[in-house]
């Protein structure tokens, strides 16, 4: 059994002032968005592992490296012919004897993210172009608590005060903090819509983007990692004939992901210090890569008649990663100058490190994934079936690629693809007035083909669809 306790509490301020105005040209207007917020919180995180207590561990005559907790950790067995009741099932804990122990992750944050952003929004000919511009700063600070040790004595682990003296009860959030990281954004994004035609209109956009996470993770330099960092761009074609009753949206997309977790080995980090000089060593083995995606969408809304609603969409886009360990090249070059300078090979002295690159490198694929989804409801207004209501959600997703799965060096199970599926969820409702109020009863039924397809991404993780469902709602408006 393990156990794990965690909080959260934060508190959080949000202001915007909007400004618009008539411009004195082209038929135009301005729209001006101010925003700001601000967010501070505090959180933690404990977990712990079931095992004898050490009063029991001594009891026992167990002494040395034997008597630590995870040593002696306690593995409940409960019998089937005891049945299944909650008073059987539930654990329980010999007082004194055994108990749960700090261990792994005791973690806690107190952190202020702060944005401040403002945005242009233009119409011009009349409302034929709309346009925006915008620009936000984002700032991001990171306290942290110290990191966690040891006990020699009993492998516990032990939560540290700022002297490195250890907390015998350190609660939730009573735990004091150290400065840990400092991270400053700014980010564009621009956009606009020209309408053609009634009919027809074009648009295109370019964005970026910044994601803050809580993390406690160095970069190969001893530095927090880097916040996330994305930017796409885009271009579309919507369509709108017959009096709207159809609207389409045609979109092609770029976009990269930037900073994306990349650890070098444990062998590689070992095999650069040994020829860098003690300052300028790796303190961790975090780097980065990025992820570059582009494809297609297209959504399609239709009212064939006022009682039949239709909307699909299509989604095919293309993965591909790229920037390769961007931090641990200078190391490198700087250990193969070193390894020439005391006379080596300097190819055969960084062989692991150069070797992990390219075979990260060679791995590169370029990943393909599709999704299709078609919903569409009719709706009964007269007649005996007046206020039923049917409908269906089909989605369509193309499978993914498991990687191989070797044991001892043998590919036992080949790389291959997740089959592609379609999952069907009907659903029905009925609308009735009653007693004055509008009621609605709904039944969805959720994979109504009972389709049980495995969509995990590795053999020992898998993913089975889910089961299906038969869901009721009733719902009123008052």
């Amino acid at each position: 059994p393990t156990f794990t306790a965690d909080g959260n509490r934060s508190v959080g301020f949000r202001s915007s002032a909007v400004y618009d105005s008539k411009l004195p040209f082209w038929n135009s207007s301005l729209r001006a968005v101010a925003s700001a917020s601000f967010r501070h919180e505090q959180n933690y995180l404990d977990t712990y592992a079931f095992a004898l207590t050490q009063q029991e561990i001594a009891r026992r005559g167990i002494t040395g490296a034997a008597a630590t907790f995870a040593n002696n950790v306690v593995n409940p067995i409960h019998y089937l012919r005891d049945g299944n009741s909650d008073e059987q099932l539930r654990l329980k804990i010999v007082e004194g004897v055994e108990g749960f122990y700090r261990s792994g992750s005791q973690t806690r944050f107190d952190q202020t993210l702060g944005s401040g952003s403002l945005t242009l929004l233009n119409a011009f000919f009349g409302g034929r172009l709309h346009t925006s511009a915008g620009i936000n700063r984002d700032y991001f600070r990171q306290n942290r608590n110290r990191a966690t040790n040891t006990s020699a004595a009993t492998g516990e682990t032990q939560v540290l005060d700022l002297q490195n003296r250890v907390i015998a009860s350190p609660g939730g959030y009573d735990v004091p903090y150290e400065p840990f990281n400092r991270t400053y954004a700014t980010n564009q994004t621009y956009g606009g819509v020209y309408r053609v035609l009634p009919w027809l209109a074009l648009g295109g956009g370019y964005f970026e983007s910044s994601l803050f996470t809580d993390s406690v993770s160095f970069e190969l330099s001893g530095r927090p990692r880097l916040p996330r960092t994305g930017e796409g761009k885009e271009f579309s074609l919507r369509f709108s004939p017959f009096d709207d009753r159809l609207n389409a949206t045609l979109t092609r997309f770029w976009s990269t992901s930037e900073n994306n977790s990349l650890g070098l080995s444990a062998a590689a980090q070992t095999e650069l210090n040994a020829l860098l000089p003690a300052d300028s060593q790796l303190k961790g083995t975090g780097d980065y890569r990025d992820q570059r995606t582009e494809g297609w969408e297209l959504e399609i809304q239709a009212n064939p008649s006022r009682q039949w609603t239709v909307r699909a969409s299509y989604s095919m886009n293309r993965v591909r990663f790229g920037r390769f360990f961007p931090l641990v090249r200078p190391y490198l070059a700087q250990a193969e100058a070193a390894a020439k300078a005391r006379g080596l090979d300097p190819d055969v002295a960084t062989t692991i490190t150069q070797q992990l690159i390219d075979d990260t490198e060679g791995a590169v694929s370029v990943v393909r994934r599709e999704t299709a989804n078609l919903t569409t409801r009719y709706s009964f207004t007269r007649g005996p079936l007046q206020g039923f209501a049917l409908g269906t959600s089909t989605r369509y997703a193309m499978g993914k690629p498991r990687a191989a799965l070797s044991s001892g060096g043998v590919v036992v199970l080949p790389a291959r693809r997740t089959s592609s599926y379609i999952l069907v969820n009907p659903f029905a409702s009925y609308r009735r007035k009653l007693f004055g109020y509008a009621w609605t009863a709904q039944l969805n039924v959720n994979n109504v083909l009972g389709l049980n397809s495995d969509q995990g991404n590795s053999y020992t993780w898998p993913r089975k669809t889910e089961p299906r469902q038969y869901v009721t709602t009733v719902s009123t408006n008052f």
